[in-house]
């Protein structure tokens, strides 16, 4: 039997619940009302409603404690105010997976810990770039253009090619830093298959290397943008190189800085030196 309070929990506040997953009037009031109080005139403009449904509605959520009326205006509560928060947060998390559901459902997702999972919320004003007939190298040329414009990076890293590396030279070359975390078997890459690189990175003195065990994704951080990317879902040996998520706002950059400081914590600093 599980041992979840989910359940009971839902038991005690399924009133409070229904009162407003059950009518998007209702939740307009509570959403209006998070600016400040209004009287029934102003309110019922705010949400687009006649003032007997909008007096009515929101008797309801008086009747839950979630708003009051005071000296003629309505007004949230305290638990009115949290709700809301909180309300805000779960519709934007669903919002973030019902748009790019098709983006989720087709890659390994494991990487992403369930705290950064429940906060994919952030990501919901991104956009999924992706490869196509007519512009079949979209991917890469959104990629050269956000490392060309970026003052430096932080990254968690599964997979290293020799173009990804030239691309993160011109990064240090221009004075810039990169923080990325490896996976633990890429080690050979930067000692075998990539060294000239490595050598050169080592030189400028500002490409620091972590290295991570669980690494099985992709992304990278700027000061203004973030590239989300995985392995196709079922195939470990197939990383998807043609399709990725480019967020460009403050709350992508937020989660991308997120998952950096999940995996940083983590890993073990490596100086490329003692590798070679």
């Amino acid at each position: 039997m599980s041992t979840s309070c989910l359940l009971k929990d839902y038991d005690l506040v399924e009133k409070d619940v229904r009162q407003l997953y059950d009518s998007r009037l209702r939740l307009a009031i509570l959403d209006a009302l998070g600016e400040g109080p209004m009287r029934l005139a102003d309110l019922r403009r705010e949400v687009d409603a006649n003032a007997p449904n909008t007096s009515y509605k929101a008797k309801d959520l008086e009747e839950v404690g979630l708003i009051m009326r005071e000296n003629g205006e309505y007004k949230l509560t305290d638990y009115g105010r949290a709700m809301r928060s909180r309300l805000a947060g779960t519709l934007r998390f669903a919002t973030a997976y019902r748009k790019f559901d098709r983006f989720w459902q087709a890659h390994h997702l494991k990487g992403i810990p369930d705290e950064l999972w429940a906060d994919i919320g952030l990501l919901s004003n991104a956009e999924l770039i992706e490869n196509t007939q007519t512009e079949p190298n979209k991917v890469v040329d959104i990629v050269m253009r956000v490392l060309a414009e970026c003052n430096g990076f932080k990254g968690v890293i599964c997979c290293m090619s020799e173009d990804y590396f030239k691309m993160c030279m011109g990064v240090l070359e221009r004075g810039h830093t990169i923080n990325a975390i490896f996976a633990s078997g890429l080690s050979d890459v930067f000692t075998k298959e990539l060294r000239h690189y490595t050598d050169e990175a080592i030189k400028t003195g500002r490409f620091n290397v972590w290295f991570a065990d669980g690494v099985d994704f992709a992304y990278i951080v700027t000061q203004d943008s973030m590239i989300l990317s995985f392995f196709l879902a079922g195939k470990l040996d197939h990383f998807d190189w043609s399709w990725k998520m480019y967020g460009h706002d403050p709350d992508c950059v937020e989660w991308g800085n997120k998952m950096y400081e999940h995996y940083k914590k983590n890993s073990e600093l490596t100086r490329l030196e003692d590798l070679l």
